[in-house]
């Protein structure tokens, strides 16, 4: 069975951009997070059988402007976060392929370049390598008897 992420990859997008927009809308509308908006807080209307805006369109502008700001802003980092952290996650990456589980300890030995202290669940196949005959004898492209090479899964 694929992981659900290789399944629904836009259903779990959607599903973080909503839970981030709710959390921007919070910071701006009910924690006063936003300096441009103030520290106040805005009631929701929503939830009520009559929704009335007691806002003016300019203020409504304002905090639709300063959600967005904090969305555009927390995705820019986001995206940096990855970029300078590239070499780190491929290696965690590929540590999860082969071990499956890693505990704190291993994370950490991975990060500084180790092998993590726990057999692989899935190791790397090796295969021997196709022999190659170099009528020179200088032994260029052969390999010794009974050593084997690893090849890609």
């Amino acid at each position: 069975m694929k992981p659900y992420v290789e399944v629904f990859p836009n259903l779990i997008a959607k599903f973080g951009l909503q839970q981030a927009t709710a959390i921007a809308t919070h910071m701006v509308k009910e924690w006063g997070m936003s300096e441009k908006v103030g520290l106040r807080t805005i009631e929701d209307q929503s939830k009520s059988l009559v929704a009335v805006n007691d806002l003016g369109p300019q203020t409504n502008e304002l905090i639709d402007a300063e959600i967005n700001r904090l969305l555009n802003q927390s995705y820019e980092r986001a995206k940096a976060i990855l970029k300078s952290h590239a070499k780190e996650h491929k290696a965690l990456a590929e540590a999860l392929m082969m071990y499956e589980t890693l505990d704190a300890e291993d994370v950490k030995a991975i990060l500084d370049g180790k092998p993590p202290q726990i057999p692989p669940k899935n190791p790397p196949k090796v295969l021997p390598s196709p022999q190659t005959t170099n009528k020179s004898g200088g032994g260029h492209g052969q390999t010794p008897p009974g050593k084997k090479t690893l090849q890609p899964c």
